[in-house]
């Protein structure tokens, strides 16, 4: 019976080093040296790359007050609510899809906020402002009123903002490569 040949750091009895030899050649196997600057040059290419969506970015941001990170994170808050409790009923989605036929708008389905995918607050945000006639029909008329969904209504004011917030939160750049969960 042929002896089975294991692996030296799995404690098994190890192959000859000659054996080993091509392999190194192949995957080419980098000292500590070559590791460290491999590292540096892949930090570098980074920073570059943050500092050049911060200077891309730069005229689209105003100085935000804590008072305007405050509404931001409110409005957040209330659409991610939104989609949430409409997303857990049938009832409540197919209201805001009549609402979609009734301003006209194509019926989509709010995005549900997944917390271990970060593009998904993005697309919930974007979902919510390209419904917004529909969201503010079915938040505000007494016609659903049965459906308590008058806490996640927006205010106009409230609306200008997530308009201004929604562009913001899209990073356009070659390196980037992300596709948006629609």
């Amino acid at each position: 019976m042929p002896k089975a040949k294991g692996h030296a750091s799995l404690g098994g009895p190890g192959e000859d080093e000659e054996d080993l030899a091509p392999l190194e050649e192949d995957v080419g196997i980098m000292d500590d040296d070559n590791e460290d600057v491999a590292h540096e040059e892949l930090e570098e290419e980074t920073d570059g790359v943050v500092v050049q969506i911060d200077a891309e970015t730069a005229d689209q941001l105003f100085s935000f007050t804590s008072r305007h990170c405050k509404e931001a994170l409110f409005i957040i808050k209330k659409v991610i609510g939104f989609s949430s409790v409409l997303c857990k009923s049938d009832q409540k989605t197919s209201a805001l899809l009549q609402c979609c036929e009734h301003e006209k708008l194509k019926p989509q389905k709010p995005i549900k906020v997944v917390a271990t995918c970060w593009n998904s607050h993005i697309a919930a945000l974007d979902r919510h402002w390209a419904n917004h006639a529909a969201i503010t029909c079915l938040c505000s008329a007494t016609i659903y009123e049965h459906l308590k969904l008058k806490k996640y209504a927006l205010r106009q004011q409230e609306w200008v903002i997530l308009e201004q917030l929604c562009p913001l939160l899209h990073v356009h750049h070659p390196h980037l490569r992300t596709q948006l969960l629609y």
